[in-house]
C-alpha cells in the first residue's frame, strides 16, 4: 500500500514538473510565478509546506508580495 502510494505521488511530481514552460529556467522560478496567481496568505493558511517556503525564501527582510 506505501509502495503504491508513494508511486503515485512521484507521478503526480513529475506531471507538475512536465508543465514548466520553457521560459523558466528553474523550477522555482516556475513555482514563484504561480504563487502570484493566487492569496499567499490563504496559501499559507492552509499549507504547512507552502508557509515554510515562505518564511524559507521569501520573508526574509520583510518583503511582502
Amino acid at each position: 500500500m506505501i509502495n503504491a502510494f508513494l508511486k503515485e505521488l512521484w507521478s503526480r511530481k513529475e506531471k507538475f514538473r512536465s508543465l514548466k514552460p520553457k521560459k523558466f529556467a528553474t523550477q522555482v522560478e516556475f513555482m514563484l510565478e504561480l504563487l502570484n496567481l493566487f492569496s499567499i496568505d490563504t496559501a499559507r493558511k492552509k499549507n504547512r509546506s507552502v508557509d515554510y517556503f515562505y518564511r524559507k525564501y521569501l520573508a526574509q527582510g520583510d518583503q511582502a508580495w
